[in-house]
């Protein structure tokens, strides 16, 4: 093999990875994108139910990002600060424990909490879900976008589709104890451009 044959097949492999690798094309391909987004959308309205763990594969190669973790409870500031960007306004008898955040650049925050409820209704304040279109919504999901380019997710489930789909926490039965009688709470803000 010549040096010329050599470096077209490393570039050409290079571009083979770069595109089929979900993580790094939905990085620098917007239209990846947009397909990830329409395939999470379309599998929720044919189940009519947000599967936990087709969102957080959603959640994972919508665009790359990086988890904070806090066992103990992540700042209740940085909660509300998301809650006020997502324009979430909870309940006054809503005491959510934080203990997870996704973070993607600008395209995607995600938090997870641990609520006694088990509806969005006794969570939310409906009020705050004025000028949105909705795609999907149960008594414990919904999904809108607030203008073309920003779109949420929020859902509540149970602790055991949280133990399916979620591996942060070490469950062992000596660490039941602080998610017994608690429910799932994610909020999603997602940059649809």
């Amino acid at each position: 093999m010549n040096y010329k044959t050599i470096i077209g097949l490393f570039v050409l492999l290079l571009a083979v990875f770069l595109i089929t690798e979900p993580k790094i094309s939905s990085y620098l391909f917007p239209l990846k994108r947009h397909e990830t987004w329409n395939t999470f959308i379309n599998q929720v309205k044919k189940t009519n139910y947000i599967d936990p763990q087709k969102f957080w594969e959603f959640r994972e190669f919508y665009y790359p990002g990086y988890f904070t973790f806090a066992k103990n409870g992540l700042p209740i500031t940085q909660m509300n600060k998301f809650f006020t960007s997502a324009n979430i306004i909870l309940k006054s008898n809503v005491s959510p424990f934080p203990f997870l955040m996704y973070q993607a650049d600008k395209k995607l925050t995600s938090l997870e909490t641990l609520v006694a409820e088990d509806k969005l209704d006794q969570l939310i304040d409906r009020f705050s879900f004025q000028n949105i279109s909705v795609i999907y919504s149960s008594p414990t999901s919904l999904i809108y976008t607030r203008d073309k380019n920003n779109a949420v997710i929020i859902f509540v489930e149970t602790e055991n589709e949280m133990l399916r789909a979620n591996g942060f926490f070490d469950f062992r039965e000596k660490n039941k104890a602080p998610i017994a009688g608690k429910h799932w709470f994610v909020i999603t803000s997602v940059r649809l451009d």
